[in-house]
């Protein structure tokens, strides 16, 4: 049996206490009010002090929370100090967007599944203009944490220990990593890095594309049945659980994209 949660993202007028009701103090004791820079700032000291769904909470929406806070959009590296020595091109491909809005528990698993490689910096791509010359001077003054695997917990959506190189027709693009990057092309040193490769993404398999599937655009899709019927609607179903019946509501339907 699969447990299943959701989060819900709201904006309120202004701060309240919480009072619990009686029953429910064991699930929540109490409310203490932050803000977003403050959270990341105790995300990035210790990640342990959070719940694990908050911190995927965080890693997949947290730029719908900055967002709903009126932060300014920005691409990845605009905050910077620097031009980015790397090769900077406008815009990256756009397999790369279907990769960072997959479901996360596709993206983690390609990210999971990907080999570590050595790579040259002057060879990777990105869409990030500037880096910060402090991070880039630290890098380069201590390069033995150049290849040393480091955590982003709470400053990137994929928490690698090693810069994120995604692989596409386009050629291998910087998805984390810059400043180590741009401090390893400058002591001419080659960098190890995650290579995720997209390519298969950018390219239809059979009726539905991986990409399609990837962003939820799937179709032409089948349903199995030997009923005949007009239209699809949900119903109460049964489920065994602990040796009880439960009756339930069914989540959504089953398709493939394989006739046969």
């Amino acid at each position: 049996m699969a447990f299943k949660y959701f989060n819900f993202l709201g904006v309120v007028p202004q701060e309240f206490s919480l009072h619990p009701e009686e029953g429910h103090g064991w699930e929540t004791t109490g409310l203490e009010w932050f803000t977003w820079d403050e959270i990341q700032q105790m995300v990035k000291e210790d990640s342990s002090d959070f719940h694990p769904g908050l911190i995927s909470l965080f890693k997949s929406d947290g730029k719908k929370i900055e967002q709903l806070l009126g932060k300014p959009k920005t691409a990845a590296g605009d905050d910077g100090d620097m031009p980015n020595p790397l090769q900077v091109f406008p815009e990256r491909p756009d397999v790369i967007e279907t990769f960072r809005y997959m479901r996360p528990f596709e993206r983690d698993r390609l990210v999971e599944e990907a080999p570590v490689e050595m790579v040259n910096p002057a060879d990777l791509k990105t869409n990030q203009k500037t880096v910060t010359k402090k991070t880039v001077k630290w890098f380069m003054d201590n390069p033995e944490e150049i290849r040393k695997p480091r955590s982003n917990v709470g400053l990137s959506d994929t928490e690698q220990l090693y810069p994120l190189v995604c692989r596409t027709s386009e050629g291998d693009w910087l998805y984390d990593g810059n400043h180590r990057s741009a401090a390893a092309l400058w002591l001419r040193m080659d960098i190890e890095a995650k290579i995720v490769d997209l390519r298969d993404y950018e390219e239809p398999r059979g009726k539905v594309s991986r990409k399609l599937a990837a962003r939820g655009e799937v179709g032409p899709v089948y349903h199995g049945t030997d009923k005949k019927f007009s239209e699809f609607e949900q119903k109460p179903g049964t489920r065994y659980i602990l040796f009880k019946e439960f009756q339930v509501q069914a989540g959504g339907f089953f398709f493939t994209d394989d006739l046969e």
